[in-house]
């Protein structure tokens, strides 16, 4: 069940890269090329987690499929998988959805893994972390159309994300956010943005997987 599932996914994907090329007609390579690195690096850690190697094998099938060359495809993604550590911290002022001043890091990092709707209430889990200091974020703001809807701790135990990066620190980075239905309608028409705040007091937005039920910025 679950093969077959993922194999409509990457045929579906495959129709979303192929689909531009009769608008995009003289910049089709480039431009498909581009298209498909940017949802690789969006999906493929969940699915990876979700369907194992499997996944990676399947995906490199579908470009080839849909004549996208695989490599260049999945170099964004291999890059942010591996080379975290060695990418540099940035900081800058910036602002939260609210129109708070604040100071954004680009040593956040993490991801909405899943979202559900049980009794009432949006739960959203994932995780979240500062891999400057190799340790877990502090908390975790949920804006929706720039108001402040939630709120939690990261302390979920996460050893996946220990393991990732090979730091028994990391442990207790995941989180868990539990908020109203009516503060936050499931619906494209709702944006979403999920920040997570450092020890420090640096803020920085997570990433989104593609089943991600709200219309977000893609940080």
């Amino acid at each position: 069940m679950v093969r077959d599932e993922f194999i409509q996914f990457t045929f579906r994907l495959a129709g979303e890269i192929q689909a531009p090329s009769v608008v995009f007609d003289r910049r089709v390579k480039k431009f498909r090329e581009s298209f498909a690195a940017n949802i690789i690096s969006r999906v493929c850690s969940h699915m990876l987690r979700q369907y194992g190697i499997y996944a990676l094998v399947c995906l490199v099938a579908m470009l080839m499929a849909a004549g996208v060359p695989p490599f260049p495809a999945l170099k964004k993604f291999l890059l942010t998988q591996f080379t975290h550590a060695e990418a540099p911290v940035r900081e800058k002022d910036g602002q939260l959805p609210d129109g708070a001043p604040v100071r954004i890091t680009t040593a956040v990092e993490g991801w909405v893994d899943k979202v559900d709707t049980v009794g009432g209430y949006v739960v959203i889990q994932g995780w979240a972390a500062d891999k400057a200091k190799l340790q877990p974020a502090n908390r975790i703001l949920v804006f929706r159309d720039g108001v402040k809807v939630g709120e939690a701790d990261v302390r979920d135990e996460r050893p996946d994300v220990s393991g990732r990066f090979n730091s028994q620190a990391m442990l207790y980075s995941g989180f868990r956010i539990s908020v109203p239905v009516e503060a936050l309608p499931v619906g494209r028409q709702t944006l979403v943005a999920i920040m997570a705040e450092t020890a420090s007091g640096l803020f920085g937005e997570l990433k989104y997987n593609i089943q991600f039920p709200f219309r977000h910025s893609d940080p």
